[in-house]
């Protein structure tokens, strides 16, 4: 039971930190280098606060979740919850990282908020609070201990980290973004579905370098980790960590070939053909994503050869 619920936790977390990062990219990364009007400008960025806000609070939950788990498995039946709770928070490295990820959440929940309202905190801080929770993330992770590469594993998880999230996280936002309508003008001479082709297109001409560069971080990282944990090839199918990765690797195979399927087939036909083929590969892509989540959730508490 408690493996369940702490899978259930660890993959709204890992879904929080996409959608709290894809937010970010989005509103620095894609809006504000294309050409969309203000108000579509504006009515982007508003969604993407409101995402974000969403997200740090199902973070926020995912945490106190992973809190009262982790306190359920270090205890006896005879301690008490408040001082076995308190000694994981304030005695140990893994409480550290989680009071770092909780406050990260709770600030970056009020700045999203006020984003939403056009008010301070600009975007900047956003993203400053956004990069020190993610990269929270690989100190909790396999990396800490690898028994290779050292501190460069754990750099690598959080590139890894980064950039998935900028990669799919952006995505999520990006096709919110144009599902919720934001680039619709009723005054406009346009039929809906060409104020949507349009929008998708200013939207993927950013986007795409943007996806290109994370591909090829969240590639390399995942190599640098990998070869940090697994002492040789056989690993990955002879060891339960090695055929928990190769699982994701697959599901990560399925996520970059239906990006490229979008990229180069159908983008180039979103003029002619309208921008409903179009939808619904950006949320197959994002299906499939959902699943690597849940694999990548599983795999961080396998241990790794020799762990």
């Amino acid at each position: 039971m408690i493996a369940s619920l702490g899978l259930v936790a660890r993959f709204v977390a890992y879904a929080g930190i996409l959608t709290v990062v894809g937010a970010v990219a989005f509103r620095l990364l894609v809006v504000k280098r294309v050409g969309v009007g203000v108000s579509t400008s504006a009515r982007a960025s508003r969604r993407a606060a409101r995402l974000g806000s969403i997200a740090c609070g199902l973070l926020a939950i995912a945490a106190l979740a992973k809190l009262v788990l982790q306190t359920a498995e270090m205890r006896f039946p005879t301690d008490s919850w408040l001082v076995v709770g308190r000694q994981m928070l304030f005695d140990t490295p893994w409480g550290t990282v989680w009071m770092i990820q909780f406050g990260c959440a709770v600030l970056l929940a009020m700045s999203f908020t006020l984003a939403r309202k056009d008010a301070f905190p600009r975007w900047s801080t956003i993203a400053i609070l956004s990069l020190v929770l993610a990269a929270s993330f690989a100190f909790s992770s396999h990396a800490m201990s690898a028994s290779r590469f050292g501190q460069y594993a754990v750099a690598a998880d959080v590139v890894h980290v980064l950039a998935a999230s900028v990669w799919i996280g952006t995505l999520f936002v990006m096709t919110a973004s144009v599902l919720g309508g934001d680039a619709i003008d009723p005054a406009s001479e346009l039929s809906v579905s060409e104020q949507r082709a349009n929008y998708i297109g200013l939207l993927l001409r950013a986007f795409s370098r943007v996806a290109q560069v994370s591909v090829a971080l969240v590639v390399g990282s995942g190599a640098v980790s990998s070869l940090a944990h697994l002492e040789r090839i056989g690993d990955l199918i002879a060891t339960p960590y090695g055929e928990a990765l190769y699982r994701k690797l697959i599901f990560v195979a399925v996520v970059l070939l239906l990006g490229w399927r979008n990229w180069k087939l159908v983008t180039p036909r979103l003029a002619t053909e309208g921008p409903r083929r179009m939808m619904r590969g950006m949320v197959g892509e994002l299906v499939v994503s959902v699943v690597v989540l849940l694999l990548t959730a599983a795999l961080v508490v396998t241990p790794p050869p020799g762990g």
